[in-house]
């Protein structure tokens, strides 16, 4: 009995001597645990900072990383918006050992402050020192506001503290990526913005920003001052540049249209205007110019191409006299039209009149309605075919696609409105007549475009087309292609007389000032008077020009539409003032820039050569003779001759005229041969044309004797 009860006091024994081993160990591990924490705390450190600093600050945190956005092209490739990398340059004043710091800091100061004005060196020195002696978490320091570019950045990164060296660093830069246009403000609008600026997305950046934008990425950062991120280890996930948009833009014609827009706008004093220049086979839009007048600085703002719906005014009278064609099936130099005295009274109240010519232009053919542009002449066509039948003639507008939107992938097109029958708003008596002439509607410059366009095409109907590729690293990843109507708008017999009209125009009628003698343009002046909150203002009108080029084969449509121009009198302010020979400047210089539109003669070898004629002196025509390698010299003895070559045949020279001959033959000289001979025998001399002489007549007025040349 005593030894179990010794036993069982033993055991006891044992199981508290263990209890108190195990309490110890925890203890102690408890003890390590806690002074681990501290050290980690207060002592370990990551990256120059203890973790301490870093939990107190809350300054490092996991960001999305916005992907570099893909590049905007021209349609030669030019780049038009691209994101260039630019840098906030910062300071970690900690950083740097205490004897690499006091050898450079001041040098690093004084070098600084001279490539980067802003702080003095000694104000500088004075910042970063006290950063480096805080306790507490703030230790960067912003050197510049602003940003750095690439260049920039590339000098800082050899100066001390940015340069890799032992014992230095605290240089830091955090990369911004900002939006960059090469070509400045030229087609600022079209290309837009896509809403990071402080404004409203827009243009094509918008438009297309699924493609451009790409996929954001993530990674941790560390927070410091003034929101400088401090990019901690890798990305957690990488992100996806954006594609690349290439467009139908000619910076070429672009740089054409805004510098004609930009001097129209500025002599009218204008409120804004635009101007839409279209490949016509294919849609491509190779210019897009708009301009806000703001007290004389004219800026890129708004989009009244797309966007801005009002009544066009006279431009519109090409689809009432394309309805009306259609309709009666009439030659436009044959269906006449009693103009009268140039009133005519739709109501009792209410009569359109002829601006242009008070008197009237009497009995008319269609063809010169538009030539002429009367108001009277279309309204009394419209009346004629369609006044029993107006659902007739919103079919044809139906038809003619002058509803609705282009179908441009661009955000922001307005609709445009024209009124029907159907609609509450319709009118019996007035409302035929003023759609008819351009007004009770809202349509658009483009939409407006792709009409005179589809008549220049044949009938055809194109799709504006604004962007051809998406790429992404070169790869074509989606590719716009034309759009055309399988059916016309019109029968060909219609489209080719309102080519023919359209070509009166320019030629004999209202567009008569931008006639060219080296290609041929159809189109139609527009007036409209503007509309504003309380009805139809006073004194300001929109002026605008629509047309083609050239007729025979045309390559080019093209808009002009001014709003609010200011002149002497209204006849100043018509489309055929205003917008018209913006058309043609724009027009000239494309004419010269496009060698594909002049007629390069082709040679046919098959052929014979037509025969080379040449007249004028002697001692000239011996020299041009060498240089165009004739068979047979001329003669150096007579001093006027002539002659003429064909082929390889032999040339045969003659005197050109025999003494005592009172007027000379000047038939193949040139103006400057021709005006010495006549104006020496006492002859006053008029000409026309420009090239050799191919014909002159003689005739008397008083007591000048006059020779009329003609060259070619």
């Amino acid at each position: 009995m005593p030894r179990a009860v010794k036993s069982g006091k033993s055991n006891k024994q044992i199981l508290i001597l263990r209890a108190y081993i195990v309490a110890g160990a925890m203890l102690l591990l408890g003890v390590a645990v806690f002074f681990k924490l501290i050290d980690i705390q207060y002592f370990d450190t990551y990256e120059g900072k203890t973790w301490k600093e870093r939990a107190e600050t809350n300054q490092e945190r996991t960001i999305k990383i916005a992907p570099l956005r893909g590049n905007i092209y021209s349609s030669d490739s030019s780049v038009l918006a691209t994101s260039l990398p630019f840098y906030h340059v910062g300071f970690d004043a900690k950083t740097a050992d205490s004897a690499y710091f006091e050898k450079h800091i001041k040098a690093f100061c004084q070098e600084f402050a001279e490539q980067f004005p802003g702080k003095p060196a000694a104000t500088l020195e004075k910042e970063i020192r006290q950063k480096r002696r805080s306790r507490g978490p703030g230790r960067y320091l912003r050197l510049i506001s602003g940003t750095v570019n690439h260049f920039e950045r590339e000098r800082i990164r050899k100066m001390p503290f940015f340069a890799q060296a032992k014992g230095g660093g605290g240089g830091v830069f955090e990369t911004v990526p900002l939006r960059y246009k090469p070509f400045g403000q030229m087609a600022s609008r079209t290309i837009g913005t896509h809403g990071t600026d402080k404004s409203k997305p827009a243009g094509i950046e918008a438009s297309f920003n699924s493609f451009l934008a790409g996929k954001g990425g993530t990674q941790m950062v560390e927070i410091a001052e003034n929101n400088m991120k401090i990019p901690i280890g890798d990305y957690i996930e990488r992100p996806v540049p954006g594609m690349d948009v290439y467009t139908t833009l000619d910076m070429n014609i672009q740089d054409f249209a805004e510098t004609a827009l930009r001097k129209a706008i500025l002599n009218f004093n204008a409120d804004n205007g635009c101007v839409v220049v279209m490949e016509v086979a294919t849609g491509e839009i190779k210019a897009m110019v708009n301009f806000t007048n703001d007290k004389g600085v004219l800026k890129d703002i708004y989009n009244y191409a797309l966007q801005n719906a009002s009544d066009p005014g006279s431009t519109f009278k090409l689809a009432t006299l394309m309805a009306a064609t259609e309709e009666g099936r009439f030659n436009i130099n044959q269906e006449m039209v009693n103009t009268g005295n140039g009133r005519h009274n739709i109501t009792r109240s209410i009569t359109v009149s002829d601006v242009r010519n008070a008197g009237g232009y009497g009995t008319i053919s269609v063809k010169k309605i538009l030539e002429v542009s009367s108001n009277v002449g279309t309204v009394m066509l419209a009346q004629r075919y369609f006044g029993k039948k107006p659902e007739k003639y919103s079919q044809y507008l139906d038809r003619f696609q002058l509803r609705g939107q282009t179908g441009i992938p661009m955000e922001g097109e307005a609709e445009s409105v024209i009124k029907k029958p159907s609609d509450r708003s319709w009118n019996k008596s007035i409302s035929l007549p003023f759609i008819s002439h351009g007004y009770e509607m809202k349509v658009t410059p483009l939409k407006m475009l792709t009409f005179y366009n589809a008549v220049a095409n044949e009938g055809y109907m194109v799709k504006p087309m604004l962007v051809k590729q998406i790429r992404s690293n070169e790869q074509v990843v989606e590719e716009f292609t034309p759009q055309v109507s399988k059916e016309p708008i019109a029968s060909e017999f219609t489209i080719r007389q309102m080519k023919e009209a359209l070509a009166g125009v320019v030629a004999n009628g209202t567009a008569h000032k931008i006639n060219s003698p080296y290609y041929s343009i159809a189109g139609k002046t527009g007036t409209a008077q503007l509309n504003g909150p309380k009805g139809p203002e006073e004194g300001k009108y929109h002026a605008s020009f629509a047309g083609f080029f050239p007729l025979d084969k045309p390559k080019y449509s093209m808009i002009v539409s001014i709003n609010n121009p200011k002149g002497y009198s209204l006849s100043s302010l018509y489309g055929g003032s205003v917008s018209a020979p913006v058309f043609k400047e724009i027009a000239d210089r494309i004419y010269l820039y496009d060698v594909s539109l002049h007629n390069v003669p082709v040679e046919k070898p098959e052929k014979e050569p037509a025969p080379v004629y040449l007249a004028g002196y002697s001692k000239d025509l011996t020299a041009i003779a060498g240089e165009m390698k004739l068979p047979q010299a001329p003669d150096a003895e007579n001093d006027w001759i002539s002659g003429s070559v064909k082929g390889r045949e032999k040339t045969s020279w003659e005197k050109k005229y025999p003494a005592g001959v009172r007027l000379p033959d000047v038939s193949g000289m040139t103006l400057r041969d021709a005006l010495f001979l006549l104006e020496n025998k006492g002859y006053k001399v008029i000409y026309q044309g420009r090239g050799k002489v191919v014909s002159q007549d003689y005739r008397e007025a008083g007591p000048h004797k006059e020779v009329l040349l003609t060259l070619r």
